[in-house]
């Protein structure tokens, strides 16, 4: 996290502790008092301080007691690209106003971490006003942009931080993850495949790999990105549960409830595992487990329409009808455009032998999707039943001309009113 006390000069001063740009700061403030040549010089994510007089240059090294580096260390330990050399930035004697740029850019950091994103904004294009190739800046600022959901903005920052600094694990990572969410899946792959060229470690770029890869239905190789991450950090909490999606998808039940349970061991209040599990002991017919895993994600979410409908599935299969209705009112309560939980609940009312009540929920389905075959048919059974064989007839004749079949003993039955 970015505090600015770790690079303004006078709190450096006052807690005799900083970050690299606040040890500079102050190296290159007494340097001035006392009239030695010294500059400050960035390489990716750090700043330090060069003595130059032109006859003899030292890199001093704030963050590690002001011992003296060559070049060459800076280009291994920060991974710069032989191309740094063609932007005339990285590794160069900065003049005050370059200075002030990187302040800014920390500047943007701090600002970022307190969510204040209009301020980092205009620090992030203040710094690279002044510092065009800085890739860090260009890079921030793209970071803000994402988070904004500006991701044409993103996309063009992005690419300029790794165009000066093509070893930018991060900003391929991000590039990635604002062309994912534009849909643009294999130039996502593509990013993220950059970022594990760059570093094989970034638990995070498997991650986002793994997702892309499940939505583009390739779930083997989703599968065995998310596994990465999850070797690299165990307790990935999204990356078991993405996991288990993808087993899921498999038809692998057995794994998504393993997964499921990493995730709640490591985040019990995660209401979407407790709502997949619950969901997958349903579809395994281990209702009793099922039951108290949905009641978690409802308590830790009372709105959630899919678990209260889910439950009301369950409670239905076990012969629960009452409190399946009552699942299904409160689904529908929550989402009055739940079309399978007004149709649910007008087939419980139905075997209840509530046939007002089913009927009304049946409507409500077609008021959101007139061209339903199976409640037309449910309708047709219904006024049967109530006596009111006209509307009967004429959903039983809309189920036919939607496609479908009705089962000829119900025709038959019906035959006898046609015509009154």
């Amino acid at each position: 996290m970015k505090k600015l006390e770790d690079s303004a000069l006078p709190c450096v001063l006052e807690n005799k502790k900083g970050d690299c740009l606040g040890l500079s700061l102050l190296c290159l403030a007494l340097g001035e008092r006392l009239g030695l040549p010294f500059y400050a010089v960035a390489v990716p994510k750090h700043i330090f301080v060069r003595y130059d007089d032109g006859k003899k240059r030292i890199n001093i090294e704030t963050t590690d007691e002001g011992r003296e580096y060559e070049d060459s260390h800076y280009e291994e330990m920060f991974m710069l690209h032989p191309t740094y050399r063609n932007y005339n930035f990285y590794l160069r004697n900065l003049v005050k106003r370059e200075v002030i740029g990187l302040f800014l850019n920390n500047l943007g950091g701090a600002y970022y971490e307190k969510g204040m994103y209009d301020q980092a904004i205009a620090r992030y294009k203040k710094a690279i006003e002044i510092n065009p190739n800085y890739a860090e800046a260009h890079y921030n600022l793209g970071s803000v942009y994402g988070d904004r959901e500006m991701f044409d903005e993103a996309i063009g920052k992005h690419r300029k931080a790794i165009e000066t600094n093509p070893n930018h694990a991060e900003a391929h990572g991000n590039l990635g993850v604002a062309y994912g969410a534009k849909g643009m899946l294999n130039e996502a792959i593509s990013e993220f495949k950059e970022t594990l060229e760059i570093d094989p470690n970034d638990a995070k770029a498997h991650y986002n790999l793994g997702v892309v890869y499940g939505e583009k239905g390739m779930f083997d190789e989703a599968i065995a990105e998310l596994k990465e991450a999850i070797e690299i950090n165990p307790e990935y909490t999204e990356a078991h549960y993405r996991l288990a999606s993808a087993y899921g998808e498999k038809g692998v039940l057995n794994k998504v409830i393993a997964e499921l349970k990493k995730t709640l061991e490591i985040n019990p209040n995660y209401p979407e595992a407790h709502y997949n599990l619950g969901l997958t002991y349903g579809h395994k017919g281990m209702y009793d487990k099922a039951i108290p895993e949905l009641k978690a994600a409802l308590e830790a979410n009372p709105n959630h329409a899919e678990a209260h409908f889910a439950l009301g599935v369950v409670y239905d299969r076990k012969g629960m009808l009452d409190k399946a209705i009552g699942e299904y009112k409160k689904a529908v309560e929550v989402n009055p455009s739940y079309v399978e939980a007004h149709f649910n609940l007008g087939e419980a009312y139905g075997r209840k032998g509530m046939l007002d009540e089913a009927i009304t929920e049946y409507e409500k389905v077609l008021e959101i999707n007139p061209n339903d075959a199976k409640v037309h048919n449910n309708l047709a059974v219904v006024y049967y039943f109530t006596g009111e064989y006209s509307l009967a007839i004429k959903h039983c004749d809309k189920v036919i001309e939607l496609g479908y079949r009705v089962h000829p003993e119900f025709l038959e039955d019906l035959e006898p009113y046609r015509g009154k």
